[in-house]
């Protein structure tokens, strides 16, 4: 982001989302076709997302929070309606015409990529000196001094970069927050993909087995949009976004292994997806209110990278469990107990002060005026 900005990121994105579906339906005839498809799809994503939360950023710096909690609304909404769509386009004109048509609608991106503009320019204030007509001569022994104190900043500079993920050290509730993100995204990917498989599993038809997506997709958008006022009436905190939903939300998994009838079923998924959707627009919403703007950037892209890893082990390792233990059922216990082994996190949370305090960095001498 510092070498491209915001809109060509996002135009790139949007096309390379596009493509990788249109792949998809075409030519995937080989796990490694379909590989490079998912992985053409997965960068078009990656370059889309956090160019557009930074511009999010810069047109709302006050209410970031708000905003940002209500732009997550829409996460959940792909929930519900997705597999409708596809369901419907795989009736309609089969699967591979299918994924090409939604590679089509997935360009819509494109124009969201164009639209992202930020609210001023970013880059450093320079200073005019000796803006009068007089020309004075600088001393040669001062002029070395400003020359070694220049070279000083700049290696400063370096090595303040090379202080990977100090934002962890620096802010201890930021920390907690990526711990109880890096969880929470886990069990919302590895819910999502398994959701329809465990209505098969409980005895469902596929029909109904969607339903259940759809049901905790409205879910997870009836949670985010408590956040929204959440956010708005300063209601946030560790117990109210974090440790009561996921107490919620692992009864309801438990619950969904121990029930076969459709209407539990789906009031089940409507409260897990309500708890999740709490959970994730809360503490990805508490996240820049907890670290100062020296570390924001490098902050917001740890946030995104444990996102993105959440979402490989989300797939991979629920997977994996599938494969061992033979059933989707694990699946959710397994989940259902992660929910309670990071209760101690929240717990944490609440006991660690959310003020932001400035970090004592290292603060470079200013130079006098020669």
């Amino acid at each position: 982001m510092n070498i491209f900005s915001a809109r060509q990121l996002g135009v790139t994105g949007g096309a390379l989302i596009g493509i990788g579906y249109i792949y998809l339906g075409l030519r995937v005839t080989s796990v490694w076709q379909f590989f490079l498809s998912e992985l053409v799809i997965g960068t078009g994503f990656g370059l889309s997302s956090l160019p557009g939360y930074i511009t999010l950023h810069s047109h709302f710096p006050a209410n970031f929070p708000v905003m940002f909690s209500f732009t997550c609304l829409f996460d959940y909404v792909g929930v519900a309606v997705f597999p409708l769509i596809m369901q419907q386009l795989k009736a309609t004109y089969g699967l591979e015409l299918g994924l090409l048509l939604f590679g089509a609608i997935a360009w819509n991106t494109i124009v969201c990529g164009v639209c992202l503009r930020k609210v001023g320019r970013m880059g450093c204030a320079l200073t005019k000196r000796n803006t009068s007509n007089e020309k004075r001569d600088i001393p040669e022994m001062e002029l070395k001094h400003i020359v070694s104190e220049t070279r000083n900043i700049r290696k400063r500079q370096i090595n303040n970069r090379m202080r990977l993920c100090s934002s962890l050290f620096y802010h201890k509730t930021f920390a907690l927050l990526i711990g109880l993100e890096l969880t929470s995204y886990y069990i919302f990917f590895s819910w999502a993909l398994f959701l329809v498989s465990l209505g098969k599993t409980m005895g469902l038809s596929e029909g109904e087995a969607v339903f259940l997506s759809t049901a905790g997709g409205i879910g997870g958008l009836v949670g985010k949009l408590c956040v929204v006022f959440m956010f708005k009436y300063d209601k946030v905190n560790a117990y109210t976004c974090c440790l009561i939903p996921l107490v919620t939300n692992g009864l309801s998994m438990i619950g969904c292994t121990l029930v076969h009838n459709v209407y539990v079923l789906s009031t089940l998924a409507f409260f897990s997806g309500l708890s999740q959707g709490v959970i994730s627009s809360g503490v990805s919403g508490t996240i820049p209110t907890t670290i100062c703007s020296h570390h924001f950037s490098e902050a917001i892209s740890i946030s995104y990278f444990v996102d993105g890893v959440a979402m490989q082990l989300g797939g991979l390792f629920s997977g994996f469990l599938h494969d061992i233990l033979g059933s989707t059922i694990h699946i959710y216990r397994v989940d259902a107990a992660l929910c309670f082994l990071i209760l101690p996190l929240a717990v944490l949370w609440a006991c660690t002060d959310d003020s932001v305090h400035q970090c004592q960095l290292e603060v470079t001498p200013r130079m006098s005026d020669p």
